[in-house]
């Protein structure tokens, strides 16, 4: 319920639905009582206008989703038409974008390892803000939660840390006050510099899920110093 409350508000909190893949024996409920509160929340504007009012509001909802289709927000979409400038819709790149995300799930073995779980936590959380073609400055919130949870997995080693300095000042301090006003609006701003680091955290985080051994260790430390342990 509380997935299609927020789907309801905000399109793409609807990838939430992918973590129940980690609970299979209970994915028949999940289902079918996300299907009632779903149509129950379609339903809702029913207690204050009539059937015919609610069919003309989602007719009009769906014209203007069709009128912002190229919308790109901060999105990865965004980023390619700044530097290559394709004149393509958004869908293509969505679409890879969700074939990518869910890839990792092949590796059925590492479905009860909590270190996968929450990468994939961390890759959805990013997912949803980077391919989201309307994504605004502040719903990189989001994002930064996903980027948190990969620190928190990641060894403490020095690529560790300048990737961390790169999100902090590229993506947190750009947009802030503490960033200069021309590099602001001179460079950051014009060319949605703040997706970039996000982007690349979330290609490692792929990284990581592909290269966990399938015994659900974790895998080798880059060095002698001990990896930081999840936060509880």
């Amino acid at each position: 319920s509380i997935i299609a409350v927020g789907t309801a508000i905000k399109l793409f909190p609807v990838v939430a639905a992918t973590y129940a893949i980690f609970r299979p024996w209970r994915m028949t409920r999940f289902t079918g009582w996300s299907l009632v509160a779903a149509a129950l929340l379609v339903a809702a504007p029913l207690l204050v206008i009539s059937p015919v009012e609610l069919v003309e509001q989602y007719r009009s909802w769906r014209d203007i989703q069709a009128v912002d289709s190229l919308d790109r927000g901060y999105s990865v979409m965004q980023q390619l038409q700044l530097w290559f400038s394709p004149d393509w819709p958004n869908w293509p790149l969505q679409l890879a974008g969700i074939v990518i995300l869910l890839a990792p799930l092949a590796r059925y073995a590492l479905w009860e390892d909590q270190r996968f779980r929450l990468h994939f936590l961390a890759s959805l959380l990013m997912f949803c803000v980077l391919f989201n073609h309307k994504s605004e400055s502040p719903t990189f919130v989001v994002a930064l939660a996903g980027v948190a949870i990969w620190f928190a997995l990641a060894p403490r080693v020095a690529r560790t840390w300048v990737i961390l300095g790169l999100v902090v000042v590229g993506t947190v301090l750009s947009s802030s006050d503490a960033m200069p006003e021309v590099l602001q609006e001179g460079v950051f701003e014009p060319y949605r510099l703040k997706t970039l680091p996000v982007l690349l955290v979330w290609i490692l985080t792929q990284v990581e899920m592909w290269r966990a051994p399938r015994s659900g260790r974790a895998a080798p430390q880059e060095s002698s110093s001990s990896p930081a342990t999840p936060a509880t």
